[in-house]
């Protein structure tokens, strides 16, 4: 990977009007020094990048056919789980079902109405009431899904399941994970407030088209995709960068009250959290966050912040070490490492 490439991957996952003409000056001369092969490499590094870059480069009249053609894939393979998902869901809540949505990355895909190729998983998160679990069961085998182990994911707790249908997608096969709690990691983690929040969120969802597919409404699909980016992946471990797209497709294209946002951090405690994501949306994604209104000028903030970007760059610093992650996480309560620490174990 060359030094060209990285500090251009977050121009490379911008949604194209927010750019700059010198900005696309840049992308078209990385490209050209490169050639298409080092940099579609280099992008394959995270899958996730691949749908974002293959939209812009191909609107950027840059190999467009080769591009475009990448980006139909996309758009062919997700037509079919949005049908699915719409059968889902209509099964789901024609019996009675009450809280289920789609979260995370596929929720957001939806929420702000971008391209349905803008999505590369090989799984789609919902959320739901973990009192309807046996209830949800019940209506995800009626529809060919049942538990099933998927890499290292446990099959099933208190905090997700994970579900496998082999004959959905023409017999590709297809997984869904159930979060019953905001994220699915277990340890260093106190998350009963937000869960708490979620769980009226999920009561509010909106209809996503003329789907009876329900997705959450513009806030809170903000508010929990930053907060899955900071708490399950310490806000730069892999997938990195494209996560933050989540954030900035739906910040660009619905209409967001920050001020509920705002609201909901400092009730939540997720000041440190929710600012560092919004910080780097803004920063390198350039999306239209009023970052004033978020609390950026704290010395533990400050130093959160240098843990998670280069410094000087648009690139982020990838969190490998679980002694790092955990320094990061306790960061992110604005509190020192000691006092943080020592709340987390006698609270």
């Amino acid at each position: 990977m060359t030094v060209d490439l990285s500090s251009t991957l977050h121009l490379f996952l911008r949604s194209i009007d927010a750019l700059s003409e010198d900005e696309i000056r840049q992308i078209r001369a990385v490209y050209e020094r490169e050639g298409r092969e080092n940099v579609e490499a280099f992008l394959r590094k995270e899958k996730s990048n691949i749908p974002f870059a293959s939209l812009l480069l191909s609107e950027l009249d840059i190999d467009t056919e080769y591009w475009k053609g990448i980006h139909q894939g996309y758009i062919d393979r997700n037509i079919p789980i949005v049908e699915l998902l719409d059968k889902l869901f209509a099964d789901y809540y024609s019996k009675g079902g009450k809280s289920l949505c789609v979260v995370e990355n596929f929720g957001s895909l939806l929420s702000s109405g971008i391209s349905i190729g803008c999505f590369a998983s090989n799984d789609v998160d919902l959320s739901a009431s973990i009192e309807e679990k046996p209830f949800l069961i019940e209506t995800f085998a009626a529809n060919g899904f049942r538990f099933d182990q998927r890499g290292s994911h446990p099959v099933d707790n208190k905090q997700i399941s994970t579900f496998f249908n082999p004959d959905a997608l023409g017999g590709k096969g297809w997984w869904l994970n159930i979060m019953w709690t905001t994220t699915s990691r277990a340890y260093m983690v106190r998350q009963s407030q937000y869960d708490k929040r979620f769980e009226g969120e999920r009561l509010k969802a909106e209809l996503y088209k003329d789907t009876a597919i329900r997705v959450l409404r513009p806030e809170a699909i903000t508010y929990y995709c930053a907060l899955h980016i900071a708490l399950e992946h310490f806000f730069s471990a892999s997938p990195g960068m494209s996560l933050y797209c989540d954030v900035d497709r739906v910040a660009r294209n619905r209409k967001v009250d920050w001020d509920i946002i705002t609201k909901w951090a400092k009730e939540d405690q997720a000041g440190n959290r929710i600012s560092l994501v919004m910080d780097v949306c803004n920063y390198c994604l350039g999306t239209p966050v009023p970052i004033e209104k978020f609390d950026t000028s704290s010395p533990i903030y400050k130093k959160l912040k240098t843990m998670v970007v280069k410094k000087g760059t648009h690139s982020l610093n990838p969190q490998l070490g679980k002694l790092k992650r955990i320094q990061i996480e306790l960061l992110a309560d604005n509190k020192s490492f000691s006092v943080s620490l020592i709340n987390r174990l006698f609270s």
